[in-house]
């Protein structure tokens, strides 16, 4: 059976080495590849895919925005791809449905393939995309940031703030300060709701948040660890509508 797939992936070397991976499959044939949530939104009920393989945290939406917005629209089977962790993962494995987990590579992207056909998944609803949803959110989670060809792994509730160094960020836990290469904006994109960014420099987590001082055109902010920053006039009107 050739299933018509549609790929949803905004790194562009990974989209292309995931589309070598479905042009090679005997059972797929790929419509298209996709780089953000809103083409997503548009392309999928447009082209109504067999196969949707779709990575959770896109750089303008989730996977769940995406979800949300055509979820009467289409009868595609799903494939997450996902670099979170086994909290995640047993939400996936109790609904038995697939995911990739990167780093993944063609055996075990075949093996999903195999699993998704045999066992004839049904589209997904809105209790399961509530579980995923919550279980990729939760404060025990961990948050998973790619720098080259390795992963950091941190607990959310473990890191209080992360501060930009050019190409760089200092990400601040309780116990310790780790220099990773990626830039702030790209991080942003990644991270639960939890973490906000309040300064062209530095992204927090609102449950370190101890207290702040609201002004005309900032706010005067102190995390649990003793920390002091300010948020610029851009970020503080999103910072009053996050926190309160």
């Amino acid at each position: 059976m050739i299933s018509k797939t549609i790929i949803v992936e905004d790194e562009g070397p990974a989209r292309r080495r995931l589309a070598k991976m479905v042009e090679a499959h005997p059972s797929l044939e790929l419509i298209t590849s996709l780089k953000s949530g809103q083409e997503a939104i548009t392309q999928i009920p447009l082209h109504q895919p067999d196969l949707l393989l779709l990575d959770i945290q896109l750089k303008d939406k989730t996977a769940f925005d995406v979800l949300a917005h055509i979820q009467t629209s289409i009868t595609s089977k799903i494939i997450f791809i996902t670099a979170y962790d086994n909290y995640a993962i047993k939400a996936f494995e109790v609904e038995a449905i697939d995911y990739l987990l990167k780093p993944y590579d063609e055996v075990r992207f075949n093996t999903a393939i195999s699993r998704v056909i045999k066992n004839n998944n049904p589209p997904l609803d809105a209790t399961i995309l509530n579980v995923l949803k919550k279980s990729l959110q939760g404060k025990n989670s961990k948050i998973s940031i790619p720098e080259g060809n390795k992963t950091h792994l941190f607990l959310a509730k473990d890191i209080i703030y992360i501060q930009s160094d050019k190409y760089y960020v200092h990400v601040h836990t309780k116990a310790e300060k780790r220099l990773i290469r990626i830039t702030l904006k790209r991080l942003e994109a990644i991270l639960p709701k939890d973490f906000i960014r309040i300064n062209k420099s530095v992204i927090i987590n609102t449950q370190h948040i101890s207290q702040i001082e609201y002004q005309k055109n900032s706010s005067r902010i102190l995390l649990t660890n003793g920390g002091e920053f300010f948020s610029s006039m851009t970020y503080n009107k999103v910072l009053r509508l996050r926190v309160l």
